[in-house]
């Protein structure tokens, strides 16, 4: 979940992966008047077959999982998240330092897994 600073009220969801060996991405958005004045709740949910992106209960982004042999192994393994404070570059453009400094407030961060026998077969698994 991405949001880029010269288009401040659109939240990204954003998979990136690689596929035949090469990067591939695949991205959905939502417009949310100014996301900034308050806590969100932000949410993933992997399925074997697809990701699902919400945003406060909204889904605005699904994610299907590519099939056997078409990069399906990168989501049989161990995954991480990560939480990142990105400033600049290609995508966020250039920076007024009128605007710094920042907070990047973060109240938590959950992962939860569904007990082995409600696990579907196929369906990634999440390593403590």
């Amino acid at each position: 979940m991405e949001f880029v600073g010269h288009t401040p009220d659109k939240v990204h969801a954003t998979v990136h992966y690689a596929q035949g060996g090469k990067h591939a991405s695949q991205g959905g958005k939502l417009t949310v008047a100014r996301p900034w004045e308050g806590f969100h709740v932000y949410v993933v949910e992997w399925q074997a077959d697809r990701m699902d992106f919400f945003f406060d209960e909204t889904k605005y982004f699904t994610f299907k999982t590519p099939s056997a042999g078409d990069g399906a192994g990168a989501f049989e393994q161990g995954q991480y998240l990560l939480v990142n404070l990105a400033l600049g570059g290609s995508w966020g453009g250039p920076i007024d330092d009128a605007a710094l400094p920042q907070r990047y407030l973060i109240d938590y961060v959950r992962v939860y897994q569904r007990p082995a026998a409600a696990t579907r077969p196929g369906e990634p698994q999440v390593q403590p």
